[in-house]
């Protein structure tokens, strides 16, 4: 039967055109189409035109078109990649090929795999046939420039093909691009011919060669129509579909029409994600509940679905997200992803101490309600709190800072037990509990979260622990409230089941190997949200707005790397070999967004094209075009105007205002009393408010225990292990024995031996010989100095301090170490293990600094000199011996820097400190210095969301 083509300008609405064209009985026609969306709308066009009830016409996508039919003529079940994956594994280990050695580990090579998996299935879907795969496997031979693996593939990619063709055909299984070239090749397609007259093409931009087959197959049997929509004249893709199906170009069209005029075009640059997402809650903020009826959002980058949520949320809840909102970004998925890291960090029984820490502060774990034991304590909340504290902060357990732990020292450990018991009482103390209950309550947590996951060692272990996963959470968290949530883990437990059926290789797989494939088919997975695809704003992909037409069409996150989006499927396989092929992904990619960019924009009234302006991204080359396009319309180069969209002065002198805090009498006698320190001088010279969190409000920095060790983790091990070492009393005498000397080493050996956060690091060794360096050089700088012996070591001092203002505030220091020099003089050191300032002391700004001028703004440089003053005056008033010197021990440098002589400068220093105790005690607000704001990096500043 003749193939009729049709073409629709591409201003008009095609959906209209079809349903006009559809002739009754409707069940006997089948629409074939790019995505599911147009099929609701040519139901709702037909049942406008019956105005009764009536069999709507079949409809399929291309995919599910040709895996009905050739799954009713073969019974082949179709398998998923992983699943092609094992089959060219096993293919590629085969003695015959001698490709990969059997031991080879499955975890180093999936993913190249499936790259030659995904390679075949391209060569499938277009039909590629032996002599091109033979032309191809000459040039490997000689070589191409890729893994060697790869290219020897290549060299017997033919062979390959075939093997794995013939694996699917004695399993029955199909892969997608299998299932194409059988339709193309073998199927005859008389299920679906014989329930049908007539099949509908609607408007197809790119067909495989195997679809053309298939289709040039059919119409010889039922009358084939194919609906265009737009003049083939501008893409080539639609004349190869003209070409292809012995058709004749329609005459050219003149493309500007009245229309062209109708469409408002609204170019918009931001900052950033959030501000793109805020400028569309802002215009959208002004239309009707119809107008929103005819709008769509296209989001062109995932990163910034959830701004785009939830900024919409704030204006309307009739919307409906179909381009998929990111997995990665709901909390079931974070705490799987943690349950599995916790897993792989694993060393046979011993975790990895932060990843038990960040499970227990998981929004999921924290809300856990034990309603049997508690009703209104949320007591998941307490055991995540008081844990993390236990490992962090008391330094009197054996848990303290330890970087593996066996979890049984967790949940058994009588001191955390009491710790949380006493808590829970403290804050209810009209509760009934016991000590078992909590220790039930612990066992419970680190069965669902840790325990259970030790055990899986197939995926249908996998698949059953998650299911038996998400019963137990359920009922505690309630999360049947939450459609998203609930959303994400049917998707979570669809993939671990169709993971089940991987067991047909007999292969076996380790705990660890089981959870990395897991996690790695994690990747990239999208959900959607519940709404009506006909009503309320429609927030869409690119492709999914294939066929539709709205009013009002906002496209986010226009830049040049997001729109054309070239996806390059095949890292490893040049692009000379992909074009030799024909298998020109890139250039059909770029011209198949082109196109439906265009279809889109053609059709809308109102266009609000929205991109981010900044150093990192450049607006996309489609805006490029447009503005050129109305420049030459006008004549004018300067028709198009650009809106920035920058957050008004107003706001962003709110957000730099910073929060103050009056003194009260409770806080104004807590100040009074308070035993200072000169960390909290320091602290206070930095920033009032950090001062006013830290040491007034008592809240703590979170301490952070990751893979990477700071310097300061280093530092504080060297100032553990010369307390250690240089102790009190050690002579001069004693240290210059070859024995003191062997002992120093030896016990530095032990000490880092012991350390688990330096120990367990994979640059160990390293660090180990950059601190043996570091103390060698210091032992022989030591014995090489003039002192009798070591007076004290770590020593705390403490005294009174009174000021002009007649007050008296405690104060006390810890000092590093003093040196004895003889019976009336003394030293004090301050190790320093980072870099330091050689000129500890700022002279030029203290000689300039008259009393009378003294203020918090310009004492502040002065802040790092004013240690060993303080040090000295505490020394001196509180044991009554003189200080000859004082100094900085820089370990680093192996040197002294030594306080300048002079009574004035020590007099100067103590003066400011005196000034700082009755500033903190007199001033009448903590409040943020807006003359200091430049100099301060409030982002990184651990208080930083709680003063703005």
């Amino acid at each position: 039967m003749p193939i009729d083509i049709i073409n629709v300008d591409i201003q008009k609405n095609i959906l209209v055109s079809i349903t006009e064209h559809i002739k009754t009985p409707y069940e006997k026609t089948a629409i074939i189409s790019g995505g599911k969306r147009p099929f609701l709308f040519i139901n709702k066009l037909l049942a406008k035109k019956n105005q009764k009830a009536f069999h709507p016409p079949t409809f399929f996508t291309n995919e599910s078109f040709v895996r009905y039919s050739v799954y009713n003529e073969t019974h082949a079940k179709f398998i998923s990649d992983f699943e092609g994956i094992l089959i060219l594994l096993k293919i590629l280990q085969n003695n015959e090929f001698n490709i990969l050695n059997f031991n080879t580990s499955f975890l180093t090579t999936i993913d190249w795999i499936h790259e030659i998996l995904l390679f075949i299935e391209q060569l499938d879907f277009e039909n590629i046939g032996n002599s091109r795969l033979k032309f191809l496997e000459a040039n490997a031979a000689i070589g191409y420039d890729i893994p060697k693996n790869i290219n020897h593939i290549l060299e017997n990619i033919l062979y390959v093909r075939q093997k794995f063709h013939k694996a699917l055909n004695d399993e029955l299984k199909l892969t997608m691009g299998y299932a194409f070239l059988k339709g193309a090749t073998e199927i005859q397609f008389n299920s679906i011919v014989s329930k049908i007259d007539e099949l509908i093409l609607l408007s197809p931009f790119y067909l495989y060669k195997t679809e053309i087959a298939i289709y040039r197959q059919i119409s010889s049997k039922i009358q084939l129509t194919i609906f265009v929509h737009g003049d083939p004249n501008q893409y080539n893709v639609l004349k190869e579909l003209y070409t292809s199906f012995g058709q004749k170009l329609p005459h050219q069209k003149n493309t500007r029409c009245e229309n062209d005029d109708q469409s408002k075009f609204h170019i918009y640059a931001a900052t950033d994600n959030q501000s793109q997402s805020a400028l569309i809650k802002n215009i959208i903020n002004k239309y009707s509940m119809k107008e929103l009826d005819s709008t769509t959002v296209v989001i062109l980058d995932n990163a910034i679905t959830q701004c785009v949520v939830s900024e919409i949320l704030t204006v309307t809840n009739r919307y409906n997200l179909t381009t998929g909102y990111p997995i990665e970004q709901t909390s079931l998925f974070l705490i799987i992803n943690l349950i599995i890291e916790a897993q792989l960090t694993r060393q046979n029984k011993y975790y990895y101490s932060q990843a038990i820490i960040d499970i227990l502060n998981n929004q999921i774990m924290r809300n856990i309600k034990f309603k049997s034991i508690l009703d209104n304590i949320q007591i998941s909340e307490i055991i995540a709190y008081c844990t993390e504290k236990f490992l962090t902060s008391n330094s009197n357990n054996l848990l303290y800072f330890k970087k593996y732990i066996l979890l049984k020292d967790i949940v058994m450990n009588p001191k955390l037990i009491n710790v949380i018991y006493n808590r829970i009482i403290t804050n209810n103390n009209t509760l009934t509990i016991k000590i078992k209950d909590i220790l039930n309550i612990m066992k419970k947590i680190f069965k669902i979260f840790f325990d259970a996951w030790e055990s899986i060692d197939n995926f249908n272990t996998l698949t059953d622990l998650l299911l038996q996963f998400f019963r137990t959470i359920y009922p505690l968290i309630n999360f049947q409230n939450f459609s998203l949530e609930f959303a994400a883990s049917k998707a979570l437990y669809a993939i671990a089941k169709e993971l089940q059926n991987i067991n047909f290789l007999k292969r076996q797989f380790t705990n660890k190997e089981i959870l990395t494939i897991f996690k790695a088919f994690l990747k990239g997975i999208k959900i959607s949200l519940p709404g009506s695809p006909l009503k309320g704003i429609q927030i869409l992909g690119l492709l999914e707005t294939r066929n539709l037409i709205f009013d009002n069409v906002f496209v986010i996150g226009m830049n040049d790397s997001a729109l054309p989006y070239m996806k390059k499927d095949y890292p490893l396989i040049p692009i000379e070999i992909m074009n030799s092929l024909g298998l020109k992904r890139i250039e059909q990619q770029k011209e198949i967004q082109k196109y439906h960019f265009k279809r889109l924009l053609k059709n809308s009234k109102n266009i609000y094209l929205i991109y981010q302006d900044n150093e990192v991204h450049s607006r996309s080359r489609f805006i490029e075009s447009i503005i050129w396009e109305q420049q030459q319309k006008d004549k004018n180069l300067h028709s198009t105007y650009v809106k920035k969209f920058i957050l008004s002065k107003e706001f962003l002198s709110r957000c730099q205002q910073k929060r103050k805090y009056l003194k009260t009498k409770t806080i104004l006698h807590y100040l009074k009393n308070m035993t200072y320190t000169f960390s909290k001088l320091n602290v206070y010279l930095q920033c009032r408010l950090k001062f006013y969190f830290m040491y007034v409000l008592l809240l703590e920095k979170k301490v952070n225990f990751h893979n990477e060790v700071t310097l300061t983790d280093i530092g504080n091990f060297i100032h553990n292990f010369l307390n250690k070492t240089f102790h009190q009393g050690l002579t001069k005498k004693d240290i210059v024995k070859q024995q003191f000397r062997k002992k120093f080493f030896q016990t530095l050996d032990i000490d880092f031996n012991n350390c688990d956060y330096l120990q367990f690091r994979s640059d160990a060794l390293l660090i180990k010989k950059l601190i043996y360096s570091k103390m060698e050089h210091f032992l022989h700088y030591d014995t090489n100095r003039l002192y009798n012996l070591i007076y004290a070591s770590e020593q705390s001092y403490q005294t009174k301090i009174s000021t002009v203002t007649g007050a008296t505030y405690n104060f006390k220091c810890k000092i590093d170490r003093i040196d004895q020099i003889d019976q009336t003089n003394y030293i004090i050191l301050d190790y320093k293990t980072g870099l330091t300032d050689n000129s500890i002391i700022k002279t030029k700004h203290l000689k300039n600094l008259d009393n009378k001028f003294i203020n918090l703004y310009n004492i502040k440089s002065l802040r790092n000199s004013l240690q060993l003053p303080v040090y000295r005056y505490i020394f001196e008033t509180s044991t009554g011996l003189p200080v000859l010197h004082c100094g900085i021990y820089n370990i680093k440098q192996t040197n002294i820097c030594f306080l300048p002589k002079g009574e004035d400068i020590y007099i100067k220093c103590v003066d400011i400190i005196k000034f700082l105790l009755d500033e903190i005690n007199n001033t009448e607000y903590f409040e943020f210095d807006n003359q200091d704001f430049s100099n301060i990096d409030c982002d990184k500043c651990e208080f930083f969301y709680i003063c703005r």
